[in-house]
């Protein structure tokens, strides 16, 4: 793509997504230094559509789903080898947190939920709720302190 999707595109995650990052003075990490991806690599426009999808198909495809989507989206991470990956929601934290099963640090807050691995990938996912980013000044608090940190 020529650039994120957010930047390219109007909806309101992408938007607040865009805000969160202005916010936290981070604008330029967002533009240029990120990839992004569904941890599913399939095109529903809700969660509720995707379980209504995975519902409707047959019982051993749809573990296959879940299955191949941890397998690629662990090669993904694999080969970019990020310094952090920042989760939109706490169910896409919870499934890639599945993908690091050994933890140096991980914590959780009302709003926030981060973890660090042995390798020093550090993971974030905050509270939304559909495209609404909820507890902003803390996401920022955490998005600076993890930045600083991949720094040094």
């Amino acid at each position: 793509m020529q650039a994120l999707e957010y930047y390219l595109n109007k909806h309101s995650l992408g938007e607040q997504t865009k805000d969160l990052f202005r916010l936290a003075d981070r604008e330029e990490d967002l533009s240029i230094n990120t990839v992004k991806t569904n941890f599913y690599y399939w095109a529903t426009d809700n969660v509720a559509d995707f379980n209504k999808l995975m519902l409707l198909l047959p019982d051993e495809l749809s573990k296959k789903i879940f299955h191949l989507a941890r397998v690629w989206t662990r090669r993904m991470i694999e080969g970019l080898q990020p310094e952090m990956i920042i989760a939109e929601g706490f169910k896409a934290y919870d499934e890639i947190a599945v993908l690091f099963p050994q933890k140096l640090q991980e914590e959780s807050s009302g709003f926030v939920r981060s973890l660090t691995t042995p390798e020093g990938l550090m993971v974030l996912g905050y509270k939304r709720n559909q495209g609404s980013i909820i507890g902003k000044e803390k996401i920022i608090s955490a998005i600076n302190t993890m930045v600083s940190t991949a720094k040094n």
